[in-house]
């Protein structure tokens, strides 16, 4: 039961994660503003079942999720001129609620005219006004201007300060590629060294092109500035996970979920690390945890099922399947799951191939034909029902299809096909 690993979502200024490994959460993902990025490392994007996450995750599903209150620049009389962020909600979306400016009284109607810290004070707050990379383009070139001339002391140090803001906001803007990103980063760190922020976020963009060891090295850095950070832990247990640093990503995500008892995909991904580590008892107790943090959901329903599977608590294993089932009637993968456990449970008072060729079906038509998984189950099903020809029609129309892996359970399927196929001809 092979299943990839997960990192849900680092973000620069706000809520990330990456992906939960067995796919109960997904990827490194960021956000500050609006609608946030959303990149499960490997805690999903979102494969829900252990047995069919890839072991390569492609850098594009990276997803790390961590909470961070991002807070603008003061401005010379000690007011903040942002608020706090809103915290993101676990589902790999964040809303950063707005920076606001602080109102000055009788400003001059043109740029010649202003102070140096009333250009800095106009251009932060049309950054707010109208949000973008023109108007942090604005505050940028506004921050440089003034840094080029003779500003006092408490001019320069703000906008130092607000230029480090502007460049990590430009690092997060959608359209922004991978390597512009990493120099307005590199800028932002070297402006302030001590603010861990950027370092946030560059370890979220290099998790998106799979460059770990670097996100992992940053992380390092936030962990050292923040250690009651566990957004923190959490992604870098997941890039440990990247990794297969199995006994690492247990104790980064421990620390998390000692950070934040609630946190229901830190034990989601422990489980996932305790899994891969042949934990099962282990693994079992996480998801069971997972379980009562979501109130049920599927995905840590069918968590505990195929981990029960393992053990060969076959009852438990039904019972989670179809309650999952019961809470999932879209996705298809509680009843692929379902159906795979009819088909191939040793148990004869579990087994039940024709309800798994139903199942399987049922799966198959919610997952699209394409879905190689699905079909091989209903192969399967099939198969075990004594349909062995319409097993060998499915597995057959696959044969050109699949490589590596996939292609090494398909032929395993066909070696069980044609063995029954065979008992039933000498009968």
């Amino acid at each position: 039961m092979a299943h990839s690993k997960a990192i849900a979502t680092i973000c620069p200024v706000l809520d990330c994660r990456v992906f939960a490994p067995l796919g109960l959460t997904g990827a490194i993902g960021g956000v500050t503003e609006g609608k946030g990025k959303s990149m499960r490392l490997g805690s999903l994007r979102i494969q829900k079942s252990l047995k069919d996450k890839p072991k390569v995750v492609q850098p594009g599903l990276l997803v790390i999720v961590c909470v961070i209150l991002m807070v603008a620049p003061k401005g010379l009389t000690g007011q903040e001129i942002a608020g706090e962020t809103e915290r993101v909600s676990k589902t790999d979306t964040a809303e950063e609620s707005s920076l606001k400016a602080s109102e000055t009284a009788n400003e001059p109607e043109t740029d010649d005219s202003l102070s140096d810290h009333q250009k800095l004070l106009s251009a932060y707050k049309s950054s707010q006004e109208t949000p973008g990379p023109k108007s942090l383009g604005k505050v940028v070139s506004t921050c440089e201007q003034v840094l080029s001339g003779t500003p006092n002391a408490e001019d320069q140090a703000y906008a130092n300060q607000l230029l480090g803001w502007a460049l990590l906001r430009q690092s997060e803007q959608p359209e922004v590629s991978f390597e512009s990103a990493i120099l307005f980063l590199d800028r932002a760190i070297e402006l302030e060294p001590e603010n861990w922020k950027p370092f946030f976020a560059r370890a979220w963009h290099y998790g998106t092109q799979a460059q770990y060891a670097k996100a992992i090295e940053d992380l390092d850095r936030v962990l050292e500035m923040e250690p009651k950070l566990p957004r923190a832990w959490f992604n870098r247990a997941e890039l440990h996970y990247q990794l297969e640093n199995f006994v690492l990503a247990v104790r980064d995500y421990t620390r998390a979920i000692v950070l934040d008892p609630r946190d229901a995909q830190a034990y989601t991904g422990r489980g996932h690390a305790y899994f891969e580590l042949a934990k099962y008892r282990e693994a079992m107790s996480d998801y069971q945890k997972v379980v009562l943090l979501t109130e049920g959901e599927a995905a840590a329903l069918i968590h505990r099922a195929e981990v029960a599977q393992i053990a060969g608590l076959w009852e438990k294993a039904r019972d989670d399947f179809q309650l999952a089932a019961a809470r999932d009637k879209t996705s298809g993968l509680p009843q692929i799951r379902l159906a795979w456990l009819y088909a191939t449970c040793p148990d004869g008072s579990i087994a039940n191939p024709e309800l798994a060729v139903k199942l399987a079906e049922r799966g198959v038509e919610l997952r699209g034909e394409e879905d190689w998984p699905a079909a091989n189950t209903l192969a399967t099903a099939c198969a075990a029902s004594g349909d062995v020809e319409r097993a060998e029609k499915i597995l057959s129309g696959w044969l050109n299809r699949l490589e590596g892996s996939d292609l090494e359970r398909l032929e395993a399927t066909r070696r069980v096909v044609k063995k029954l196929s065979t008992e039933n001809e000498s009968k």
